[in-house]
């Protein structure tokens, strides 16, 4: 009987820290949103350029934090 009830808090604990991490990587995804897309966009852009036998330059200047 003790140790269902240490399986059942070991897998509540578990599932604690399971959700503390996806705050944590919803909270890094919401604040580096604008770098994940712009790097997302850099490599199709170069992929398809490569493809078109193309060299692409891209450049993008500024700051990653919202004014």
């Amino acid at each position: 009987m003790e140790d269902d009830q240490e399986d059942i808090l070991s897998r509540g604990e578990t599932a604690a820290s399971d959700l503390d991490f996806d705050w944590i990587i919803l909270a890094l995804l919401i604040i580096f949103h604008r770098l994940i897309l712009l790097g997302a966009i850099h490599w199709f852009a170069v992929h398809r350029a490569a493809q078109e036998n193309l060299k692409l330059s891209f450049r993008a200047e500024g700051t990653f934090l919202p004014h």
